[in-house]
């Protein structure tokens, strides 16, 4: 192909490709719902927008939940949409044209305003919006009890955004026989955190179930609605014996006083450990609750100390640790 016909081909790939763009952007532009003739991602973007004024910002919220309401079949055919490609169509095809041509495309491209993709639209809707999400509580349950492991994450995660008007019709998971449900409705209800007086009765059975996952999720949801932490301190603990240590230690952060519960279990286990990693993990883990308590046994246990510590406890003078000779 000579010079001459590839910048023909060239210009007219372009002028096409320009048409087709000005179509699509169209199509696109009459096919979604609009508020006073802006689309969600404008509206979306004002809430977020800290310069924007209250006023605007409040009038954006509005304008969401308007357009959310009345378009929310339209908002679950979204959800469920796959995520698109980064790229534009227009400019997706003309990388194809280009490269089909030999031609290294650097710099001509279709501008576009920037739009939020549609899954995404609905998710922040969905889960930033309660007097949507409220209307949409039928589907997102359906589809927490009916879809797969991904539909089920997403359906838990808007559920435990909603509101209280969920847990009635998510509680009843509680006691599904699949793991998987019972974990992610104690999620659900921690994240929700409301109505202790009906929750913390139920989730309790979870205490005892034979999954240690469903144990700890039931741990995690009766800490965040601020129930007694004592009786959750041995499931806590155990977690520390088992593959489950990462989990445990989140738990003993989450609650003062489950953090205080735990010191002496804590220095107990590290006394007794005999795995280096596991020792090491514990001591990690006390001494970011209680740092008197931590330096208290590295005293005892020197290789718990990093090099700076065994330096200093070794020399009480304030000389800094030399680096080693490089060989």
């Amino acid at each position: 192909m000579t010079g001459k016909q590839q910048k023909t081909l060239i210009a007219a790939a372009t002028i096409v490709m320009a048409a087709a763009g000005v179509i699509w952007f169209t199509l696109r532009e009459t096919s979604e719902p609009k508020y006073q003739g802006k689309s969600f991602t404008f509206w979306i973007m004002c809430v977020q927008n800290e310069r924007r004024s209250s006023a605007e910002r409040a009038q954006a919220r509005c304008a969401i939940e308007t357009l959310g309401t009345n378009n929310l079949r339209l908002l679950l055919k979204w959800l469920h949409e796959p995520e698109p490609e980064y790229r534009e169509p227009g400019n997706r095809f003309l990388d194809v044209v280009f490269a089909k041509l030999g031609i290294l495309r650097t710099s001509l491209a279709i501008d576009t305003d920037f739009r939020m993709s549609h899954p995404a639209t609905a998710l922040r809707v969905l889960s930033d919006f309660p007097v949507v999400s409220r209307l949409a509580l039928p589907h997102l349950t359906n589809m927490f009890a009916t879809g797969d492991i991904d539909a089920k994450q997403l359906a838990a995660y808007l559920l435990g955004r909603s509101t209280e008007e969920a847990i009635p019709s998510i509680i009843p998971f509680l006691s599904s026989k699949k793991p998987t449900n019972r974990a992610l409705t104690a999620y659900v209800l921690g994240e929700i955190g409301k109505g202790p007086e009906l929750v913390i009765p139920k989730l309790n059975v979870l205490l005892k179930d034979p999954i240690p996952m469903c144990r700890m999720s039931g741990v995690a949801a009766l800490l965040k609605l601020n129930a007694a932490p004592e009786p959750l301190l041995p499931i806590v603990i155990q977690g520390f014996h088992g593959k489950d240590k990462e989990i445990s230690a989140m738990l003993v952060h989450m609650h003062t006083n489950m953090a205080s519960l735990a010191v002496s279990p804590l220095i107990e286990m590290i006394t007794a450990a005999t795995n280096r990693e596991d020792r090491q993990f514990l001591y990690s883990t006390l001494r970011d609750i209680d740092q008197n308590a931590a330096e208290e046994i590295a005293q005892r246990i020197p290789e718990l100390q990093s090099p700076r510590e065994v330096s200093n406890s070794n020399d009480p003078g304030d000389s800094p640790i030399e680096a080693p000779e490089r060989q």
